[in-house]
């Protein structure tokens, strides 16, 4: 029972953390595109470099960050088409009250893009700690084990058992998937960012 609520709990947590990133996953990807639509109430010929600058990070995003975060990885590319964004818009002078307004809810949107990145890039590397691994790997060992100590029929012995330990399996592969969101077997996809990124186009 002790071991029951203790891989139960920590399946809960990881489930959580997955939902957790899911959502960052899918809130950066909107804020591209609500960035992206700031942007095109600029002047031009800002307007053209800034959204193509913004396309040309989501196509970056898909093609090329993502599948390193499959591999455990991160780049830096990302980091420096941000701040060149950023420097485009430090760059632009609003001309009237309008485009002021505009500009700072730009600026806005953009941090709110860079905050959920980081937030995406910070769980890159979560998972468990290797003690907790060892908790539910060695507590799956000791209590299957325990259960040759139950003296009932062979029979009886061997579909309890059985059945045991395929529940636990089940368990520990739940967790085993869900630990590191953006790099196991059910890694979150660029779906969101491959949508806004359909949606940009439309608007070019």
């Amino acid at each position: 029972m002790f071991y029951s609520l203790t891989v139960g709990l920590i399946a809960v947590g990881v489930w959580t953390t997955y939902s957790q990133v899911e959502n960052t996953v899918s809130a950066e990807a909107t804020a591209i595109g609500c960035f992206y639509r700031d942007i095109s109430g600029y002047p031009e010929p800002a307007r053209t470099r800034l959204q193509a600058q913004v396309r040309e990070y989501t196509v970056f995003l898909i093609e090329q960050a993502w599948p390193a975060q499959r591999r455990g990885k991160s780049t830096h590319v990302a980091t420096r088409r941000l701040s060149a964004l950023e420097q485009e818009l430090v760059r632009f002078e609003p001309a009237t009250l309008g485009q002021q307004f505009l500009h700072a809810e730009t600026f806005r949107q953009y941090n709110e893009v860079a905050g959920l990145r980081r937030q995406r890039l910070h769980a890159i590397g979560a998972g468990l700690p290797s003690v907790m691994w060892s908790v539910v790997l060695i507590g799956a060992f000791l209590t299957i084990s325990v259960t040759y100590l139950l003296k009932m029929q062979r029979i009886v012995h061997f579909v309890l058992t059985g059945f045991f330990a395929m529940f636990i399996g089940l368990v520990v592969s739940v967790i085993i998937s869900l630990d590191q969101p953006l790099s196991r077997p059910l890694a979150i996809d660029s779906g969101p960012y491959q949508l806004v990124l359909d949606r940009l186009k439309d608007l070019k």
